[in-house]
Protein backbone atom coordinates (compact mmCIF):
# COMPACT_ATOMS: atom_id res chain seq x y z
CA UNK A 1 0.00 0.00 0.00
CA UNK A 2 1.41 3.75 -0.87
CA UNK A 3 1.10 6.19 1.91
CA UNK A 4 -0.39 9.70 0.38
CA UNK A 5 0.65 12.61 1.90
CA UNK A 6 -2.56 14.82 3.74
CA UNK A 7 -3.71 16.71 1.40
CA UNK A 8 -4.01 19.82 4.35
CA UNK A 9 -0.35 19.45 5.07
CA UNK A 10 0.57 20.42 1.62
CA UNK A 11 -2.29 22.86 1.44
CA UNK A 12 -1.43 24.88 4.73
CA UNK A 13 2.07 26.36 6.02
CA UNK A 14 3.16 25.32 9.30
CA UNK A 15 5.79 26.33 11.48
CA UNK A 16 8.01 23.93 14.14
CA UNK A 17 8.64 26.65 16.77
CA UNK A 18 11.83 25.82 18.52
CA UNK A 19 12.32 29.05 20.25
CA UNK A 20 10.45 32.61 20.68
CA UNK A 21 11.95 36.01 22.31
CA UNK A 22 9.52 38.64 23.66
CA UNK A 23 11.36 41.70 22.00
CA UNK A 24 8.73 44.11 23.56
CA UNK A 25 10.64 47.17 25.53
CA UNK A 26 11.12 46.11 29.09
CA UNK A 27 9.97 49.54 30.39
CA UNK A 28 6.61 49.38 28.51
CA UNK A 29 6.25 45.90 30.07
CA UNK A 30 7.06 47.36 33.38
CA UNK A 31 4.55 50.13 33.64
CA UNK A 32 2.07 47.49 32.35
CA UNK A 33 2.44 44.06 32.40
CA UNK A 34 -0.61 43.22 30.69
CA UNK A 35 0.27 45.53 27.61
CA UNK A 36 0.87 43.92 24.20
CA UNK A 37 3.57 42.09 23.30
CA UNK A 38 6.07 41.33 20.23
CA UNK A 39 7.34 37.70 20.06
CA UNK A 40 9.52 36.80 17.70
CA UNK A 41 9.12 32.96 16.52
CA UNK A 42 11.87 30.61 15.21
CA UNK A 43 11.29 27.09 13.76
CA UNK A 44 11.10 25.61 10.92
CA UNK A 45 8.59 25.82 7.91
CA UNK A 46 6.43 22.93 6.47
CA UNK A 47 3.92 22.68 3.96
CA UNK A 48 3.28 25.20 1.59
CA UNK A 49 4.81 29.07 1.72
CA UNK A 50 3.86 31.54 4.06
CA UNK A 51 3.28 35.01 3.28
CA UNK A 52 2.97 38.39 5.14
CA UNK A 53 -0.54 38.77 6.46
CA UNK A 54 -1.41 35.16 6.74
CA UNK A 55 -3.11 33.85 9.81
CA UNK A 56 -1.22 31.51 12.47
CA UNK A 57 -3.34 29.32 14.67
CA UNK A 58 -1.12 29.31 18.17
CA UNK A 59 -2.00 26.26 20.13
CA UNK A 60 -4.58 27.00 22.79
CA UNK A 61 -4.27 30.52 22.11
CA UNK A 62 -6.07 32.14 18.96
CA UNK A 63 -5.07 32.98 15.49
CA UNK A 64 -2.60 35.91 15.08
CA UNK A 65 -1.18 37.95 12.06
CA UNK A 66 2.33 38.02 10.78
CA UNK A 67 3.75 41.61 10.42
CA UNK A 68 7.34 40.84 9.52
CA UNK A 69 8.66 37.33 7.77
CA UNK A 70 12.43 36.82 7.50
CA UNK A 71 13.95 33.74 6.06
CA UNK A 72 17.53 32.57 7.48
CA UNK A 73 19.81 30.37 5.85
CA UNK A 74 20.18 26.65 7.23
CA UNK A 75 22.93 23.74 7.07
CA UNK A 76 19.95 21.71 8.80
CA UNK A 77 17.79 19.16 7.02
CA UNK A 78 15.12 17.30 7.82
Amino acid sequence: MKFHPLSWRTSHPYVLVDRFEDITPPEKVHANDKCDRKVTLYGYLRGCNLKKGNKVCLAVLYYFLFLKLNSLESSAFW
